[in-house]
C-alpha cells in the first residue's frame, strides 16, 4: 500500500528547484577570444570542399605560388640611381690628373682644353653635349686655318675625357668623337739630306742649331727633347752612346741609340729644356721668313718625320722602326713606308741580284 509520501514522489530541495548553482563565470558566458571578435572569416570555405577534397583549389595554389616566385626583386639597394651629369670642367679635371699630368703631352692637353671650355662654356653640363655642337666646333677650327692634324689632336682630348669620365660614372653620355679622315699622304714631306745642310746653314742659334740636328737623328718628338736630362744619357756595353726616355706621349718608356751627331749635338748643348713648343715656333718663324717658297712645306716636326723616312729606307725592320719612335699602333709606322717610292726598285733589284 502507497503512503501519501510515496505518490508524492521524493521530495525536491529548494536547490533542486533551483537547478544548479551558477558561477559568475558562468552567467558572463563562455569567454570569447580575439578570433571570436573579429568574426568568421570573410572568405569562408564552402562546406564540403576541403583543400585535401578540391585538386583544383590545391592547383590554383601553386599556380598563385609559381607566379609569385618568378616575380623580379626589387630591394632598394638594387634600384638603379640616375647619374649626376657632370660639367665639362669636371670631366677634363679628373682626365688631366689621372691620364694627362707628367705626361709629354700635359701641355698640349692644357691648351685643348681651354679651346674647349671656351668654346662650349666651362659650366656646360656633359648631358648636353650633341654631336653638332662638335662639327660647328671644327668648322671654326678649319675657319681659323687649323690643319687636320691639329683638329684630330682638340677632338682627341674631347673623346678622351667623355670616355675616362663616362667609365667612372660621372655622366652617361654616349657620344662618340670621330677623327677627321685626311689623306695618307698627309706626312709625305721629309728633309733630304741637302735641304738639312741647307737648313743648318741658315740657323744662326747654336742651341736651336742643335736641337735640330738632335731631333733628325733621334726622331724624338720636342716634348720629348725637352724633359732629357744628363742623367738619361748612358753608355751600353753594347749599344753605345743611348737615351733613356721615361716620360714620352703615350707613356711608354723606350731607349733611343745615339748616333755620333746626336751624341755631338747633345755634347754642345746639354739641356733642352727651354725649347718650348712656342720658342720652337717663333725659332721656325724666322727661318720661312729667310726663304718662305723653300720652308714653305716644312715644320719643324718634319724633323721626326724623316727620322723615320730613313730608318726604313735604310731597310729597318718596321717593328723596330715603331719601337724606335714609339708609334703606339704600327699603322702610324706604315706611313712612312710610303714615302719613298724609289725603295721599291731598291726592292726589286736586291731581288734581282739575289735569285737570278
Amino acid at each position: 500500500m502507497r503512503t501519501s509520501e510515496d505518490q508524492r514522489g521524493p521530495e525536491r530541495t529548494r536547490e533542486d528547484q533551483r537547478g544548479p548553482a551558477r558561477t559568475s563565470e558562468d552567467q558572463r558566458g563562455p569567454e570569447r577570444t580575439s578570433e571570436d571578435q573579429r568574426g568568421p572569416p570573410e572568405n569562408p570555405r564552402k562546406p564540403g570542399k576541403s583543400a585535401e577534397n578540391d585538386p583544383l583549389s590545391f592547383k590554383k595554389c601553386l599556380f598563385a605560388f609559381t607566379r609569385w616566385s618568378q616575380r623580379p626583386i626589387s630591394l632598394p639597394c638594387m634600384k638603379k640611381q640616375k647619374t649626376k651629369s657632370a660639367s665639362l670642367k669636371d670631366i677634363f679635371g679628373v682626365t688631366l690628373a689621372y691620364r694627362w699630368s707628367q705626361k709629354a703631352r700635359e701641355d698640349v692637353e692644357r691648351r685643348n682644353i681651354k679651346e674647349w671650355e671656351d668654346y662650349l662654356g666651362e659650366d656646360r653640363r656633359v648631358s648636353s653635349v650633341t654631336l653638332g655642337m662638335v662639327d660647328k666646333f671644327v668648322s671654326k677650327c678649319r675657319e681659323k686655318g687649323n690643319k687636320p692634324s691639329t683638329i684630330n689632336s682638340k677632338l682627341g682630348t674631347l673623346k678622351t675625357a667623355l670616355d675616362f669620365s663616362r667609365d667612372r660614372g660621372m655622366h652617361s653620355n654616349e657620344l662618340r668623337v670621330s677623327r677627321l679622315s685626311h689623306p695618307s699622304d698627309e706626312r709625305t714631306t721629309y728633309f733630304s739630306k741637302e735641304d738639312q745642310e741647307v737648313i743648318e746653314g741658315m740657323i744662326d742659334d747654336s742651341e736651336f742649331k742643335a736641337l735640330f740636328v738632335w731631333s733628325i737623328e733621334t726622331g724624338m718628338r720636342p716634348s720629348e727633347s725637352k724633359r732629357v736630362r744628363a742623367s738619361d744619357i748612358s753608355e751600353h756595353p753594347q749599344l753605345g752612346w743611348i737615351v733613356t726616355l721615361r716620360e714620352t706621349k703615350n707613356g711608354t718608356p723606350r731607349v733611343i741609340p745615339l748616333t755620333p751627331k746626336a751624341k755631338d749635338a747633345w755634347d754642345s748643348v746639354e739641356d733642352f729644356s727651354r725649347f718650348e713648343s712656342f720658342v720652337i715656333s717663333r725659332y721656325w718663324a724666322r727661318l720661312r721668313r729667310k726663304d718662305p717658297e723653300f720652308l714653305n712645306d716644312y715644320v719643324f716636326y718634319t724633323c721626326r718625320h724623316t727620322c723615320a723616312t730613313r730608318l726604313l729606307s735604310c731597310g729597318v725592320n718596321v717593328k723596330v722602326v715603331q719601337d724606335w719612335m714609339g708609334h703606339k699602333d704600327i699603322k702610324m709606322t706604315l706611313r712612312y713606308a710610303k714615302l719613298v717610292p724609289s725603295d721599291l726598285c731598291k726592292a726589286r733589284d736586291l731581288m734581282f741580284d739575289t735569285y737570278r
